[in-house]
């Protein structure tokens, strides 16, 4: 059983009534352009026999339908619906005129003709009007007359009356078919273009609209095709831009969709058929290789040298309009199709996992997937609902580590997150930060601790004691829509002045959206805030840059201090920075500090402070404010161009 069609729209419903009106007019047209030299001839000729006739009435209705029919022909201004119940009314008026001037044989091509012109040029109602109105109204009435059918005045003469009869009959089946003709063409072109457009369409669900790349729908039914043909075998790769966000906020999105018009064909030309290139959507690119079918290495082999053959070619610049060159790295992660493939869901689970994999593994790189991949994916997604639950309930803590200048008094401390999982006891940072920077659990995570640090600075105040509290702001809390009002709003709620956090950025976060970051930095700086650099060093910021940030202080990470004092390259770095810092005037804080070898180094070259567990260990907070000296000690004065809090 066929199932219903579905209704029209509102909108499919106007523009079907639109298309039938635009086709009525090129009917009237082509009525009126048929029967105005026909009807012409066929009124002179039946004027001339009913005024030979002395029929003045017969006459006087041929020269008035012929002036009707004009009339409807030249004047423009006339609706679609007027012109076209002006032809029905002609043709009714004939047929009548006939019937009731004794002329039955005539009037019945007429009265026949009416209704389905009606039907053509305004509609099935107006077609069962006029029939029901001649059926009920002139026949009834015609017999009531006692009117005859016969041609009684022409049958002296019957080959004119045969000749008329033919007129008539050819005018209204010329009008009639070519009505219809035009009809059934409207109606043909209508499919024809139906038909054309849902081939468009057919094409446009399987193309990808920017590049010209087979989409994510064509390429899973090509694999569902390959998973049905014998011997198949190859792999799928799934290729994701390196850092193509940061071209889109340097460049703008219409350099970086040029950027990916321009990948998709360097890709195509490195991948002939019957390989084939798609892009999945954004900057992720697959390519479905295929086998050698008489290998001459194993499948692991092919697919590997191709996807490095792609790493590599990515590797050149790009040259987009104005000539702009752009270079970009791209990750692969891989999984093998050998022959009997699995179904194309899981093969792009797998790809999709293990490119997961390759940008964990810090990006432009080539991984092949392993089944430990999927186990590994399946625990952070644990993680990630765990997580989700501890900063709606319990388990999340507030560990927090003093800096302290050169007579180890503290004048700051940094805020650290831990977590106290009822399973799996204490989890460290790095399991879960990067993956609750990877799902956006960052973004409640960093609000919770912002929360943290303003309960602690109070009763940090309660202590006397007036130094900051640095707590670590993540880029996609940074760039949060609204995150200057919520923080303002979060210090409001606790009634913390803004001076007594330290909001600790990273060099990451000022590379994309320069000129926004600063000034978002510089209107929470009217405010009161102030930003510390975190890890300074280990980024790619340019000095010029780095001079209009609205920076407090800068954080030397660890890495340039592990080796402090002994190798050589860790002390011109260190020293240069906390040149740097000094006529920036900036606050300059070492961090992991461990040993009193690295302590005398920062004193003796006027580090301001230091952090380390040379000093102290990352504390819970009441341990740590119990450890605290009882009464607040007195800062030195600070370094120029460093405001005390």
């Amino acid at each position: 059983m066929q199932p219903a069609p579905s209704p029209l729209s509102a909108d499919e419903t106007l523009q079907a009534n639109q298309r039938l009106s635009r086709w009525r007019e090129d009917l009237q047209d082509t009525v009126l352009a048929v029967a105005v030299p026909t009807g012409s001839v066929l009124a002179a000729i039946g004027t001339a026999v009913s005024w030979f006739k002395q029929d003045g009435a017969m006459a006087l209705s041929n020269v008035a339908a012929l002036a009707f029919l004009l009339w409807l022909r030249h004047h423009r201004g006339l609706g679609t619906r007027t012109k076209g119940a002006g032809i029905v009314l002609i043709t009714t008026g004939m047929g009548l005129s006939f019937l009731f001037n004794d002329i039955g044989a005539f009037s019945l091509p007429w009265l026949c003709a009416a209704p389905i012109m009606a039907a053509l040029l305004l509609g099935r109602s107006a077609a069962l009007t006029v029939t029901a109105l001649i059926g009920l109204v002139a026949f009834p009435l015609g017999y009531g007359l006692d009117l005859p059918l016969a041609p009684l005045p022409l049958l002296p003469h019957p080959e004119l009356m045969w000749t008329l009869l033919a007129l008539n009959y050819l005018t209204l089946s010329i009008i009639i078919a070519m009505s219809a003709a035009v009809l059934l063409r409207r109606l043909a072109m209508a499919i024809d273009r139906a038909t054309r457009s849902e081939h468009v369409m057919a094409q446009l669900a399987h193309v990808d609209p920017l590049t010209g790349l087979p989409n994510r729908r064509a390429l899973r039914e090509t694999l569902q095709k390959r998973a049905g043909q014998a011997g198949w075998a190859g792999a799928l790769m799934f290729i994701d831009l390196d850092n193509f966000k940061d071209i889109n906020d340097t460049f703008g999105h219409l350099k970086g969709d040029e950027l990916l018009v321009r990948v998709a064909r360097r890709l195509s030309t490195q991948v002939p058929q019957p390989s084939l290139v798609a892009r999945m959507g954004g900057d992720e690119f697959v390519v479905l290789f295929q086998a050698d079918p008489e290998p001459s290495a194993p499948l692991s082999d092919q697919a590997m040298k191709k996807a490095e053959q792609l790493r590599q070619a990515m590797t050149k610049p790009f040259a987009l309009p104005d000539q702009q060159s752009v270079s970009t790295r791209i990750s692969i992660g891989m999984t093998l199709l050998p022959a009997g493939l699995q179904s194309p869901e899981d093969a792009m689970r797998e790809a999709d996992t293990a490119l997961y994999q390759a940008k964990g593994n810090g990006r432009n790189q080539v991984v092949i997937f392993e089944e430990a991949m999927h186990t590994a994916l399946h625990q952070r997604m644990l993680l990630a609902n765990d997580l989700t639950h501890a900063l709606r309930h319990t388990g999340l803590w507030v560990a927090v580590q003093t800096q302290v200048d050169a007579a180890h008094r503290p004048v700051g401390a940094e805020l650290l997150v831990r977590w106290s999982h009822p399973e799996r006891g204490n989890i460290p940072p790095g399991q879960f930060i990067g993956m609750a920077e990877h799902s956006g659990l960052i973004v409640p995570l960093g609000e919770w601790m912002l929360n943290q640090a303003c309960e602690l600075a109070l009763r940090l105040q309660a202590t006397g004691h007036r130094f900051p509290l640095s707590v670590n702001i993540s880029a996609q809390q940074f760039r949060q829509p609204g995150f200057e009002q919520q923080v303002q709003n979060i210090l409001a709620s606790h009634g913390v002045p803004p001076q007594a956090l330290m909001l600790e950025i990273t060099e990451s976060l000022t590379m994309t959206d320069k000129g926004e970051t600063i000034d978002s930095m510089a209107r929470l700086v009217d405010k009161g805030f102030r930003f510390s650099m975190d890890d300074f060093g280990t980024g790619y910021s340019s000095l010029s840059y780095l001079k209009r940030l609205p920076l407090h202080e800068l954080k030397i990470d660890r890495s340039f201090v592990d080796d402090l004092p002994h190798d050589a390259n860790d002390v011109a770095i260190v020293r240069m920075i906390l040149a740097m810092a000094d006529n920036l005037g900036l606050k300059a804080v070492a961090e992991g500090v461990e040993t009193q070898a690295q302590a005398d180094f920062l004193v003796a070259h006027d580090c301001h402070s230091m952090q380390g567990y040379l000093f102290s260990r990352p504390q819970a907070v009441d341990a740590w404010l119990a450890a605290l000296p009882a009464s607040p000690v007195r800062h030195p004065a600070p370094h120029a161009g460093v405001t005390p809090v």
